[in-house]
């Protein structure tokens, strides 16, 4: 009986045992495989962490992530060569060590409470190197959060080429402008010579006749002093040559002072369309400077047109670069000129030349009843280098150094209304810009 007891609970004992180990086996499978799992997720853990450094310090931009306090985080590679530093250096720098402050509090990218920050896209800022240098940067910057903590991060890169180019490719238009001008004065300068030797010769033929005049009258003069004196019977005086004499004279005179007058207008003309010194903004008189530019534009028009003037006297002065907007003008009146000619017509074509104000723009349009402009080459007339004049006759740059100085450079509008064989209106519309300031009693 008791053997047959202790072989059951042995048997039970042993059953208990299998059980066990089976248990034992199964949970050591489990545990092989989860360790397993876990090795794999750590290898792709690791591989994802490596993979993201690599993307992160290969990356062609500039990535920093600052916390609450503006204390950098993470700095890729690019944002440590930018900035000149070590690998890991910027670490734990604040931000305010690389950033310029100013553009910082400019742009409030980073305040004093992190709240001040609103998402920023694209703005230009100042970097400093660990050299103490300034390197131009083109900065966007947002708020993240992980695990409830807020970061900011920072993404710029480099624009020292761009601003190079950019430099580069202002130089290079400030260089076209001036060879536009040159080339606009050659074109008038023979133009403006005719001009000045008109007066010139005038001036000087009468200026010799008043020599020979004077000499006579004086001669004149003194035969009647003498015969006064003298109480003789000799011949007197002409009365017809002192007649003659006495109406040349003053008009000799008046044509003398009208050709002067005309060549100090020229002078004047000439002086205020090269302008020298213009390239800062001033208070322009654009009446003004249509005269002077209509003047020294006459060798283009006076042979093929008249010339309509309606300026509005009350015209406010425009805040503008004077000799840019002159060389507009003069640009504008020289192709009516040569739009009048192309036309062929016997009869004189006519210029109208006409400002009005707007709202808070000055209004110029120069109108001419010449050939027009054919259509299918109206949407490239504002391009560079685009000309139907023949070679030697211009190179293309007028309406396009008009379209730039009007629209790149003040911030203006240009448009055209033109009907072929019946003439073109140009109209440009410059914003009027700062109030000319007042002057305070003494």
């Amino acid at each position: 009986m008791d053997a047959r007891i202790l072989e059951r609970r042995l048997e039970r004992e042993r059953r208990a045992r299998a059980q066990a180990e089976s248990l034992l086996e199964s949970k050591s499978t489990e545990l092989y495989e989860a360790n397993e799992s876990l090795r794999r997720t750590g290898d792709e853990l690791a591989l994802q962490s490596a993979q993201l450094a690599a993307i992160l310090d290969n990356a062609l931009t500039g990535i920093c992530m600052a916390d609450r306090s503006r204390t950098i985080v993470r700095a890729n590679a690019y944002a440590h060569r930018v900035f000149g530093y070590p690998a890991g250096a910027l670490c734990g720098m604040n931000l305010l060590s690389v950033f310029d402050p100013e553009d910082v509090k400019r742009t409030r990218a980073v305040g004093l409470e992190m709240a001040d920050l609103g998402n920023m896209q694209g703005e230009e800022m100042a970097g400093r190197t660990r050299t103490g240098g300034i390197v131009p940067l083109q900065v966007s910057a947002s708020e993240l959060y992980i695990r409830d903590e807020r970061f900011t991060l920072w993404i710029f890169h480099d624009i020292t080429a761009r601003k190079q180019r950019e430099a580069e490719q202002a130089r290079l238009e400030d260089e076209l402008r001036r060879a536009q001008k040159l080339e606009s004065l050659g074109t008038l300068s023979s133009g403006i010579a005719h001009e000045i030797n008109t007066p010139v010769q005038f001036i000087g033929d009468n200026l010799h006749f008043l020599k020979d005049a004077f000499e006579d009258l004086m001669g004149l003069l003194r035969m009647a002093y003498a015969d006064a004196h003298a109480g003789t019977d000799g011949d007197g005086p002409d009365g017809e040559e002192f007649d003659y004499l006495a109406g040349e004279i003053p008009q000799a005179v008046e044509q003398s002072i009208e050709g002067v007058t005309r060549i100090a207008q020229i002078v004047r003309a000439v002086r205020e369309f090269s302008h020298p010194g213009t390239s800062e903004k001033a208070h322009v008189d654009i009446n003004q400077a249509i005269e002077s530019s209509a003047i020294i534009a006459t060798s283009q028009w006076k042979y093929v047109a008249s010339l309509v003037k309606e300026l509005d006297e009350k015209l406010p002065p425009v805040f503008c670069v004077p000799g840019e907007i002159n060389q507009v003008i003069l640009n504008l009146i020289t192709n009516a000129a040569q739009a009048i000619e192309a036309a062929g017509n016997e009869e004189p074509g006519t210029i109208l030349l006409a400002t009005r104000r707007i709202g808070d723009e000055v209004e110029i349009r120069i109108s001419d009843n010449g050939c027009g402009i054919p259509e299918d080459i109206r949407p490239r007339i504002f391009d560079p280098f685009f000309t139907t004049k023949d070679v030697g006759k211009g190179t293309g740059q007028g309406l396009s150094l008009v379209l730039a100085i009007v629209v790149g450079k003040h911030g203006g509008k240009i448009h055209f209304d033109t009907r072929t064989g019946e003439g073109t209106s140009f109209v440009v519309r410059l914003p009027i810009g700062q109030a000319v300031p007042e002057r305070t009693a003494a």
